[in-house]
């Protein structure tokens, strides 16, 4: 059963929270050097649940980490830093995951775009991935893995929200594509801009963390977003 867009938010927005005390019997949080990931567990499946860019180091080690480097174990080539990013989580990732049940995947920000890679080591490695879904997400791989992510079949939903200038990085810096399967919030519109501007915003948001609560790309304004517009989907 998919999940919705609310409670993948809510999932979201609790993850993010350094006060959220995760519940022993069915929660298990999974952190290295740059990542936090909840891992929720239900009778039916798992639940992954990865954190977003929260300090210096993040941005330096993983988001700022810009160039591309092949992906032998599925195909064509990442973003370095999304790359490093998932692929040091699975040593631990793996044993607080029923691997049993189907898999659904969320993220915000960098951690949509390590959760999005995540899912993709998971199905090639044939575990089941029930969906994907991702706020803010940035750009992961070139036209060779975006294609080759496509033909999986995954169900992706890849959230964005209206002037989220972050989902258009990186630009045409190496080549990056997006997966085809997006959702726009406010009313659908898309915002386009040069990849010199979105180039100059990356660089600008290296110092504020991405800790802007006013934007569009806070998970707290994609929340309200998805509160307002998909509310429906708690009542299907």
């Amino acid at each position: 059963m998919l999940m919705s867009f609310p409670r993948a938010a809510s999932l979201q927005v609790r993850a993010n929270s350094d006060k959220y005390i995760p519940d022993p019997k069915r929660e298990t949080v999974v952190k290295t050097a740059s990542m936090h990931v909840l891992v929720h567990r239900t009778a039916q499946n798992n639940l992954v649940v990865v954190r977003g860019s929260d300090s210096v180091s993040d941005w330096v080690k993983v988001n700022a980490n810009m160039g591309m480097e092949d992906a032998p174990s599925l195909a064509g080539r990442l973003h370095k830093g999304f790359k490093w990013a998932a692929f040091s989580l699975i040593p631990d990732l793996m044993p607080a995951i029923n691997l049993d049940l189907p898999t659904t995947f969320i993220g915000h920000s960098m951690g949509g775009a390590v959760a999005q890679i995540l899912a993709a080591i998971f199905v090639k490695n044939h575990y089941e991935v029930t969906e994907v879904i991702t706020f803010g997400q940035p750009k992961v791989g070139d036209k060779k893995f975006v294609e080759w992510y496509d033909d999986q079949s995954i169900i992706t939903h890849r959230i964005v929200n209206q002037r989220d200038m972050v989902t258009t990085l990186p630009s045409r810096f190496g080549s990056y594509k997006h997966t085809k399967q997006v959702v726009y919030l406010s009313n659908g519109v898309k915002w386009k801009v040069p990849w010199y501007r979105s180039l100059r915003c990356f660089v600008s948001l290296l110092p504020k963390l991405i800790q802007i609560k006013s934007t569009d790309h806070s998970m707290a304004a994609y929340q309200q977003s998805v509160e307002r517009e998909f509310a429906w989907q708690r009542k299907a």
